[in-house]
């Protein structure tokens, strides 16, 4: 007995330990067992640390909630921007005012690649929720890519860090047209195409959709230009863009839904053809 006593006493705090843990355990599987122990030893650190755990997990659940809808609230805040610019770029003419031209779709990003040179990205919405290959994918910060393939609850998305995809864009400043594409070297760069050499570019200039194709509505920010060089015999700047968004720590995106892209792209398409 003596040596039972002793052996308690010597390791009493390691016992006490355990015995908080085992308690622990139980107050996060079973809720009865919760209330119990809280009559019992309420006021011990522990037991407090673990209640102050589960409130924080029924917050983390409330707080994704709340973020979701702050996701939707943008996507129409976004909407009704766009909607008053037409309306602003209308006025005066003898157009009548017609439905919006975008939807903004909000979507979770739930897979990502930058490590490749054809990177692509798959967000958690599909053709229930009205996204179609062809779209446009931003975020607050800027361009993110183009859905390539949909399915009924999915859509990948080719990212601006794929070296087949090209954006027409132009300087902010000028509104000089270019194309950006990646080449396949540094995540954050792209390169600014096609920027004759009799222009004026600094360091520092803003890159950004042109709005001359269906993808994009004019202006969504691409990146700022970072470097610029002209060799003497070139007919083109080579210019390197810093991009806005950073791509491998996507988490929401924008789809832009374009009501008449199928519009502009089949008159487009017929005045090609019929050139050709």
């Amino acid at each position: 007995m003596k040596k039972l006593l002793r052996f308690l006493y010597d390791y009493r705090d390691l016992l006490i330990f355990l015995l908080l843990e085992s308690v622990s355990l139980s107050l996060l599987f079973n809720h009865h067992v919760q209330k119990e122990v809280k009559k019992l030893n309420s006021s011990h650190a522990l037991i407090g640390n673990i209640y102050e755990l589960m409130t924080d997990l029924r917050m983390h659940a409330k707080w994704k909630a709340s973020y979701q809808q702050i996701l939707v609230e943008n996507a129409s805040l976004r909407e009704y921007i766009l909607q008053q610019q037409e309306m602003i770029e209308k006025q005066g003419s003898m157009e009548q005012p017609t439905t919006r031209q975008f939807d903004v779709i909000p979507a979770q990003v739930i897979n990502n690649s930058i490590i490749c040179t054809k990177n692509y990205l798959t967000i958690n919405k599909g053709t229930n929720s009205g996204i179609a290959p062809g779209m446009g994918v931003i975020t607050k910060d800027g361009v993110v890519g183009r859905v390539k393939a949909v399915s009924e609850h999915f859509a990948t998305i080719i990212s601006l860090l794929h070296t087949d995809i090209h954006i027409s864009a132009k300087l902010a400043s000028s509104g000089v047209m270019g194309t950006v594409r990646w080449l396949g070297h540094n995540p954050r760069q792209v390169n600014l195409l096609y920027i004759p050499r009799h222009l004026t570019i600094e360091v520092g200039d803003r890159v950004v959709t042109s709005g001359y194709n269906a993808t994009f509505y004019d202006g969504v920010t691409i990146g700022k230009v970072s470097h610029v060089k002209l060799d003497k015999a070139a007919m083109f700047y080579e210019i390197l863009v810093d991009l806005s968004t950073d791509l491998s720590a996507l988490q929401h995106v924008y789809v832009v839904k374009n009501h008449l892209s199928r519009e502009q792209d089949s008159l487009e398409q017929i005045t090609k053809a019929y050139y050709e």
